[in-house]
C-alpha cells in the first residue's frame, strides 16, 4: 500500500495553493505588487494566470509617468462570457459540477495518511441469537456396565454434580439403571409402562470450568426388603455365595415390595483430578513410559481392595477411581494401578498423579508451582480425548447421612488427608464402568432437554444413544436473561419424626402428589429409570425400622401453566409392611400414619424455600388447600400438638414465576390492568399502588432482576406507551427504566459492553424482541373522573379515550417533558438539544 501511494504521488502534478505564493521570497524580495489581473476562461492546464505589472524602486519623480505607461501597455482582460445572462440555479449547479470534475484526481483520498481503524470505523459486535443455554461445553457421561458379584437383584442408580467449595448441589439427578431384562422382569409389574426416555444411559452436564472440589456423585438403591442396609450388603461381602438361593429370595420380596426402594451405597468421583491427571499424562509420551509406570506400581506392592477405607474419594487417589483401567479410547495406552498396603504409601503415590519418571515429576512440580491460569486449564481439558473410567470405591450408605448437606460434609472430610472419620465407612465390591468426554453441544446428535423434549437439531442414527440434558441449578451470580419457557419444581424431603406417634410407624415412606382444586392428583411428576415419563405420585426411599428417618430423594415436577391458589402439594406418610402377615397375608402394604400439605401459590407468588410442616393424624378435608398448615385448625388432630416435625426443601426453576416479592407484585398488579385478564371482576389497582410497584422493581435482587429483565421492560414500555393514569405514572416508569439501563450497563453486563458502552443485554433485546405492544390496558376510575369531570364506571368512556387523537399514540411533547423532568431531578440539567418541540407532522428544534 505504501509503494502504491508513492507511485500515485509521482504521477500527479504538484498543486500550488495561494498560501504557497506568499512564501516565495525570491519573487517578493524588494518588489511591490501594483496590480493583479485574473483571466477567467478555459485553460488547458487548469492553472490560474495573471498579468502583474511591477516597478523597480527607482526615482520618485518619474513614478507617475512610468505607471501611466505601464497601464496603457497592459493587456486587456478577456471578456467573461455569459456574465449578464440570467441562468437558473439548476444550470449554474450543473456547470459548477462539470468544472469540478475537470482534471480532478481520483486518488486524493489515497494520498491522505492512514488513520487508526478504531477511530474512523465503529464496529458493533455481532449479536448472537438468544439460546436456552449460554454454556456450549458439556460433560458427557456414558454409563457402560455395573458389575456386582453376585448380581441377583435389580439395582437402580442416580448421578449428580456437587461442589464442596460452594457447599451445594449443582445439578438435578440423572436416574439410570444397568440391569438386565431378566432382573427388570422381577419388578416389571411395579414399574409400569417403560418409555424410551427412561432407558437413557447417557447424560450431559453443563460445566463452565472443571475446578477443584467438583464431584460427580453416584447413589445406588435397591428394592426394599425386611432388613437394614448393613444386612442388605452382606451377600456381596461373603466369600461363600449361594446365588440360586439369593435369587429366589430376591424374587420373593421384589414381587411384593417392587414399588419401594431403600438406600444401598454411594461413590464420588473427583472430576478435577481425573480429567487434569489424564490431560497431564497426554502431554508426555505415554506409549514409551508404559512399562516404567507398570514396573513402579508393582514395586510398591498390592493389597486387598475391601479392607482399605482410607481411599474414599477418587479425587486424590487415582486407584480408587481406576483400580483396573484408565484408558484413552483414542490411543492404545493403558495405565494400570493397584491398591497399596498402607495409607501413607497411597498418599505418597497419588500426589504424583501417575508415578512417572523422576524428570517428568520434576517438570510437573515446576508446572504446578507456576500456577496455571484457569484458561490454560480449560484449554488443556478441552483437548482431552474420551476416557474410560472404572469406579470401584462404593461405600455403604449411612442411614444418618442421607441428606445433601451430610453428603457434602463427608466429601469435605474425605479431602482431608488425616481425617479420622473415614475408617467407619464400609466398602462394597461394586464396579461401575463409564466413559467421560467433553463435547460441544452441537456435536451431540440425539439429545433430550430436561423436560424430555427433543433439542434441535435432533439427528439420530441407529447407533446413536439418547442423551439427556441434566439441568444445572442456578449459581449465586448467574445474570442470564430468561429467553425460553421452563417451569419446574423440585421437592427434597429431609427429615420426619414419628417417634411421638403411638402404634406401628417404623418403615416410613412419603408419597408426594400435586393436587388441583378438586383434590385430584396431576400427572406432572417425572419418572425415574425404566418406567413411564410422567406419573401422578412419587415415593421416597424407606429406612427399615426407623421412626425418625432422613431422606435423600429428589422429586421433579412440571408445574401447570394455569397455577392458582388451589394447587397444593400433598404429603402422605405411610408405614410399609415389609413382612407378610401370618393371619392376613393379603393385607395392604401401605398404612397411612400422617398427612400434611403445602400451598404452592399464594398472592401471585410461588411458595418455595425451606419449610418445617406440622403433621395431621387424620385425613385432610378437601378445602384445606386454602389454608396454611401453620394455622392450628381445631377440627384437625395434630401430631405432638401441631409441632413442625417434617422438614422439606422446595425449589423452583421457572422462567414464569419470579421468586421475588417485588417482581411478583409488579407482574400481578400489571396483569390486573390488562383488559383481557382472566379475572374480569378483579379490581383495577389505584395509581398510587401502580407507582409503588413500579418503583419497587429496582429493589429486587440483581439475579431475579436480570432473569426477568425482558419481561419487565415489556411492561414498563407498555405503561409508557398506553397511559392508564396521570403522567405521574409515566414519570415513575421512565425513572425505573433509566435505573434498569444503568444496572444492565454498569453492573450486570459490565464485561460485555461495546466501545460506546452499550450493553449487550439491551442490544439483544432491541434486536430480537419487539419493543411495541398491542396490550390494551384498563384506565383507572380516578383518572377517568379527572378527565371527564363526571362520576362514571371504571371502564365507562374508555373506548372514546383510547380512540381520541391525542391518546392513539403518546404525544411526543409529553415524553420529552418526562425526559426533561428526569434530567432536572437527577442532574439539574435540561436537555440542551431540545428547547421547544412542536409536533405537526414535522419536528422543529430551536437552537
Amino acid at each position: 500500500m505504501a509503494q502504491q501511494r508513492k507511485q500515485i504521488a509521482e504521477i500527479n502534478p504538484k498543486q500550488i495553493f495561494e498560501n504557497d505564493i506568499g512564501e516565495i521570497e525570491e519573487e517578493a524580495a524588494g518588489r511591490i505588487p501594483l496590480r493583479s489581473v485574473s483571466q477567467v476562461g478555459d485553460h488547458p492546464h487548469g492553472n490560474r494566470e495573471s498579468t502583474i505589472s511591477i516597478e523597480s524602486n527607482g526615482s520618485s519623480g518619474s513614478k507617475d509617468d512610468s505607471q501611466s505607461q505601464q497601464l496603457h501597455a497592459s493587456t486587456c482582460d478577456p471578456i467573461v462570457p455569459n456574465v449578464t445572462l440570467k441562468l437558473s440555479k439548476t444550470q449554474i449547479d450543473e456547470t459548477n459540477e462539470k468544472k469540478r470534475q475537470t482534471n480532478r484526481s481520483n486518488y486524493l483520498i489515497n494520498l491522505l495518511p492512514l488513520g487508526s481503524e478504531a477511530e474512523v470505523i465503529e464496529k458493533r459486535p455481532k449479536i448472537s441469537c438468544p439460546t436456552e443455554s449460554t454454556t456450549t461445553q458439556r460433560l458427557v457421561v456414558r454409563l457402560l456396565k455395573l458389575n456386582l458379584d453376585p448380581f441377583f437383584e435389580p439395582i437402580f442408580a442416580s448421578a449428580a454434580l456437587y461442589d464442596i467449595n460452594e457447599k451445594k448441589k449443582l445439578s438435578e439427578n440423572f436416574y439410570f439403571d444397568l440391569n438386565s431384562e431378566d432382573l427388570l422382569s422381577l419388578v416389571r409389574g411395579h414399574l409400569g409402562l417403560e418409555e424410551e426416555a427412561s432407558k437413557c444411559r447417557q447424560a450431559m452436564f453443563s460445566v463452565t470450568d472443571i475446578r477443584p472440589g467438583l464431584f460427580l456423585v453416584f447413589k445406588l438403591e435397591k428394592i426394599l426388603q425386611s432388613c437394614d442396609i448393613g444386612e442388605a450388603i452382606e451377600p456381596y461381602l461373603k466369600e461363600e455365595k449361594n446365588k440360586e438361593k439369593l435369587y429366589q429370595n430376591a424374587k420373593e420380596y421384589c414381587s411384593r415390595l417392587g414399588g419401594y426402594r431403600m438406600p444401598f451405597g454411594w461413590a464420588a468421583l473427583d472430576l478435577n483430578a481425573v480429567l487434569l491427571n489424564a490431560a497431564n499424562l497426554s502431554i508426555f509420551d505415554i506409549g514409551d513410559s508404559n512399562h516404567r509406570i507398570d514396573e513402579e506400581l508393582e514395586s510398591i506392592g498390592g493389597g486387598s481392595l475391601y479392607h482399605e477405607t482410607e481411599s474414599i474419594i477418587s479425587a486424590d487417589r487415582i486407584s480408587t477411581m481406576t483400580s483396573e483401567t484408565l484408558q484413552h479410547t483414542a490411543s492404545s495406552a493403558t495405565i494400570t494401578s493397584q491398591i497399596l498396603d498402607t495409607p501413607s504409601k497411597k498418599r505418597s503415590f497419588f500426589t504424583s498423579s501417575a508415578t512417572l519418571s523422576q524428570q517428568q515429576q520434576q517438570a510437573a512440580a515446576a508446572a504446578s508451582v507456576a500456577a496455571e491460569s484457569i484458561q490454560q486449564r480449560i484449554s488443556k481439558i478441552e483437548s482431552l480425548q474420551p476416557l474410560l473410567v472404572n469406579v470401584n470405591s462404593f461405600y455403604k450408605q449411612d442411614p444418618d447421612r442421607l441428606t445433601d448437606d451430610e453428603l457434602i460434609k463427608t466429601l469435605t472430610e474425605a479431602k482431608k488427608s488425616n481425617s479420622s472419620k473415614l475408617g467407619r465407612l464400609k466398602a462394597i465390591p461394586i464396579e461401575l464402568k463409564l466413559e467421560l468426554s467433553l463435547m460441544k453441544l452441537d456435536e451431540i446428535p440425539a439429545k433430550l432437554s430436561t423436560e424430555l423434549i427433543p433439542m434441535q437439531p435432533f439427528i439420530r442414527e441407529i447407533s446413536d444413544p439418547l442423551t439427556k440434558d441434566i439441568l444445572p441449578f442456578a449459581k449465586a451470580k448467574d445474570f442470564t436473561v430468561n429467553t425460553f419457557y421452563r417451569n419446574l419444581l423440585y421437592i427434597h424431603p429431609k427429615h420426619v419424626n414419628f417417634s411421638g406417634r403411638p402404634g406401628n410407624a417404623r418403615n416410613i415412606c412419603i408419597r408426594m402428589q400435586l393436587m388441583d382444586s378438586n383434590s385430584k392428583p396431576l400427572k406432572v411428576i417425572f419418572g425415574k429409570s425404566s418406567t413411564s415419563n410422567f406419573s401422578d405420585k412419587s415415593y421416597s426411599s424407606v429406612l427399615y425400622h426407623n421412626k425418625s428417618p432422613q431422606f435423600g430423594d429428589e422429586t421433579k415436577l412440571q408445574l401447570p401453566v394455569d397455577l392458582n391458589d388451589e394447587h397444593h402439594i400433598l404429603f402422605t406418610f405411610m408405614h410399609i409392611s415389609c413382612k407378610p402377615g401370618k393371619q392376613q397375608p393379603s393385607e395392604s402394604l401401605e398404612t397411612p400414619i400422617g398427612y400434611t400439605w403445602h400451598p404452592l401459590y399464594r398472592n401471585g407468588q410461588l411458595q418455595t424455600g425451606e419449610f418445617a410442616l406440622p403433621i395431621s393424624l387424620e385425613p385432610l378435608p378437601s378445602s384445606i388447600c386454602y389454608l396454611s398448615p401453620f394455622v392450628n385448625v381445631p377440627s384437625i388432630k395434630w401430631l405432638d400438638s401441631h409441632k413442625p416435625l417434617f422438614q422439606v426443601s422446595i425449589t423452583a426453576v421457572s422462567t414464569i414465576h419470579p421468586q421475588d416479592e417485588f417482581l411478583a407484585n409488579f407482574f400481578t398488579t400489571f396483569q390486573a390492568l390488562k383488559s383481557d385478564s382472566k379475572k374480569p371482576n378483579q379490581p383495577i389497582p389505584t395509581e398510587s399502588r401502580m407507582i409503588d410497584v413500579v418503583k419497587g422493581v429496582i429493589k429486587a435482587p440483581p439475579q431475579p432482576l436480570a432473569n426477568f429483565l425482558y419481561a419487565i421492560l415489556d411492561r414498563i414500555l407498555t405503561l409508557i406507551g398506553c397511559q392508564p393514569f396521570t403522567p405521574a405514572l409515566t414519570q415513575a416508569c421512565f425513572e425505573t427504566l433509566c435505573h434498569l439501563v444503568k444496572v444492565c450497563t454498569m453492573l450486570l453486563d459490565f464485561n460485555s459492553v461495546d466501545c460506546c458502552g452499550r450493553s449487550q443485554i439491551l442490544t439483544t433485546y432491541l434486536t430480537y424482541y419487539k419493543i411495541t405492544t398491542s396490550d390494551c390496558l384498563k384506565v383507572g376510575q380516578e383518572f377517568i373522573s379527572d378527565t371527564r369531570k363526571t362520576p362514571t364506571a371504571p371502564l365507562a368512556g374508555f373506548e372514546e379515550y383510547v380512540a381520541s387523537p391525542r391518546n392513539s399514540a403518546r404525544d411526543s411533547v409529553d415524553l420529552i417533558n418526562v425526559i426533561k423532568n428526569y434530567e432536572r431531578k437527577t442532574s439539574n440539567k435540561l436537555l440542551a438539544s431540545v428547547e421547544e418541540t412542536q409536533i405537526d407532522g414535522d419536528r422543529k428544534c430551536q437552537n
